[in-house]
């Protein structure tokens, strides 16, 4: 870390280690593998983002991908300028698969020029890049493949680089991303996970100011060349900024052009 801790960074320090240890613990290394079939591995599971994910990340896999998972995937992974809202209920693995899942598999493919990671503010912000990070650092399975990447920041911090030159942010809502680079290198995947909370949907104004943010300061702040913008969380109020993003605010209100909306419930026949 670059700054003395508080008591309570402190905790959330540790608890982060923790996370990192468990992570360690739960992935593993092939034991006589030849450097042809590790690179024959690595290009099959490249080449198909389910395996990818049940291979590099067996503690978050415990069941197979859900309908949702894989339109998601299909949708992010084939079109490298593209706008995808993920409204799934709780416990649907949105942030691991938004947040974590799909920036180290377009990250493997040289996809990936940059990451932005936003929430409620930068303190939850900070959290989620967090998770990430712990991957890059304590997944032995991943490590193995592509080694240590993490190579200057920490996510307490709101940033890190990788050694290949790919720069990772964590903003709040609000928080003025313009201008952010890694060297030449501008983000080209964003995501938006959980920005709403019980305090500002009951502004209107506000919803609109933060839906405009998002549309204008975040998405300006993407690499011009092409970027994917994926916006996860639940509707917790009619007036959610993500009810506004996706334009069905009333009922019969249409849904913005150009978005991917999958929506999911707790349980499927509502």
């Amino acid at each position: 870390m670059s700054h003395k801790l508080s008591r309570n960074d402190q905790r959330e320090y540790q608890e982060w280690l923790n996370l990192c240890e468990r992570i360690k613990n739960q992935t593993s290394i092939p034991i006589n593998e030849s450097a042809e079939q590790q690179k024959k591995r690595k290009a099959t599971l490249l080449g198909n983002f389910e395996k990818f994910c049940y291979y590099y990340f067996p503690h978050y896999c415990e069941t197979k991908f859900g309908w949702f998972h894989k339109k998601a995937a299909k949708e992010i992974v084939n079109n490298p300028n593209s706008f995808s809202i993920l409204e799934w209920a709780r416990e649907h693995a949105k942030s691991v698969f938004a947040d974590v899942f799909m920036p180290m598999y377009l990250l493997c493919k040289e996809e990936l020029t940059g990451m932005v990671i936003v929430s409620a503010n930068q303190d939850k912000a900070k959290g989620l890049l967090g998770d990430l990070q712990a991957e890059l650092e304590a997944n032995q399975a991943f490590r193995n493949d592509y080694g240590n990447l993490v190579h200057f920041g920490a996510w307490k911090d709101g940033y890190f680089s990788t050694t290949t030159g790919i720069g990772f942010w964590a903003f709040g809502r609000g928080q003025s991303p313009r201008g952010i680079r890694k060297a030449a290198n501008r983000p080209n995947y964003a995501v938006v996970d959980d920005i709403d909370d019980k305090v500002i949907v009951k502004s209107e104004e506000r919803v609109r100011e933060a839906v405009d943010w998002i549309m204008e300061d975040l998405y300006g702040a993407l690499s011009i060349k092409g970027a994917r913008l994926v916006v996860a969380g639940n509707r917790i109020h009619k007036n959610a900024i993500l009810a506004h993003i996706v334009g069905d605010v009333e009922p019969d209100d249409p849904k913005r052009k150009g978005i991917t909306h999958i929506k999911v419930y707790a349980i499927e026949n509502k």
